[in-house]
């Protein structure tokens, strides 16, 4: 197993399903929690759920950005945990250079891995 301790994790998206601020059972906490427990910094973005994360998630260790590509400053990898459309339209070339090592999961199998690959990334999808 690689060693990810002092890495840097992006998430985007943290609600449950897109066009909510819903929390409940969303994957991004425990995602964000055993990510934190291993050593790893994580940054994240939601583009509504944003408020209600730093309330109901006040002792997680979570960098929040303004915006969905401030999320790859820097990261060892992008996980995209919420389907939300407006991530399809990112600047993903832009980040790519912006992102230490770009690299994405895309766990909801809702990228345009193609699309990805072309602007620099290596993704994995699951």
């Amino acid at each position: 197993m690689k060693i990810i301790k002092g890495k840097t994790v992006g998430l985007l998206g943290l609600a449950f399903k897109p066009n909510t601020d819903d929390l409940r059972d969303a994957p991004s906490l425990d995602i964000a929690r055993a990510l934190v427990a291993r050593g790893v910094s994580v940054a994240a973005f939601d583009p509504v759920a944003m408020e209600r994360a730093k309330s109901e998630w006040a002792g997680v260790s979570v960098k929040y950005c303004q915006t969905a590509e401030q999320v790859a400053e820097g990261a060892d990898a992008v996980v995209l945990v919420t389907e939300w459309a407006a991530f399809q339209d990112l600047d993903w070339e832009a980040m790519a250079k912006s992102a230490r090592s770009p690299f994405v999961l895309d766990g909801r199998l809702f990228l345009d891995a193609a699309r990805l690959a072309k602007a620099g990334w290596r993704c994995a999808r699951i």
